[in-house]
């Protein structure tokens, strides 16, 4: 008996409020570790601007956001991953 799986489905929306997870900062043992820490834990908040896949070589689908940063002009693009959903608490 063989069992077909779905086809993967994206988990966000063009319009979605997204933010980045947070980063899991580099520890530094320096006068500066505070400042440069400092940097990895802000998180960036945006709105998805377009949603395209891409396969790797054995065919499975990848989803790439295309995600316009609330401080910059020009969309980014992000893997899946590295997104969740935001609700406005964690500001």
């Amino acid at each position: 008996m063989t069992h077909i799986k779905g086809s993967a489905k994206p988990k966000f929306a063009v319009g979605d409020k997204v933010r980045e997870k947070e980063r899991q900062g580099v520890v530094v043992a320096t006068p500066r570790a505070s400042e440069l820490m400092g940097r990895f834990k802000d998180v960036r908040v945006g709105e998805v601007k377009a949603v395209t896949t891409k396969k790797d070589k054995r065919g499975h689908l990848y989803f790439y956001y295309e995600v316009l940063w609330d401080y910059l002009k020009t969309p980014t693009t992000h893997h899946q991953m590295r997104l969740v959903l935001f609700d406005g608490s964690s500001e």
